[in-house]
């Protein structure tokens, strides 16, 4: 209680007789020209991101499983209907077959 006591009577002590001082745009100028560890630290993390994203994408086999998701999906709006309901979905079920052929013959060229 007594140490509560203490430091309000300083902070009111110190808001009291608190100065400001001009610095004319000193501190804006020297905050400029520090060098910017935070840029290089951004960049260093972004590539380790990245890194360990495509080491992940790589080691569960990503690409075969987007294809399988696409491969579902295209079969699960085919047998739901949609197309009948909006012939839009069509574009995106074309899109989906595509994408799913277009892996298996990427698949096939690279082994």
């Amino acid at each position: 209680m007594v140490h509560d006591s203490d430091d309000q009577l300083i902070r009111n002590y110190l808001k009291q007789t608190e100065k400001k001082l001009s610095d004319e745009g000193f501190s804006a100028r020297v905050m400029r020209h520090l060098p910017g560890r935070a840029e290089c630290f951004v960049q260093v993390w972004t590539l380790l991101c990245v890194v360990s994203g495509v080491f992940l994408f790589v080691s569960i086999d990503g690409c075969q499983l987007v294809a399988n998701l696409m491969q579902k999906m295209g079969l699960a709006l085919l047998d739901s209907g949609i197309l009948q309901q909006n012939p839009l979905h069509l574009s995106l079920i074309t899109t989906l077959i595509a994408g799913y052929i277009g892996y298996k013959v990427y698949s096939n060229v690279v082994q």
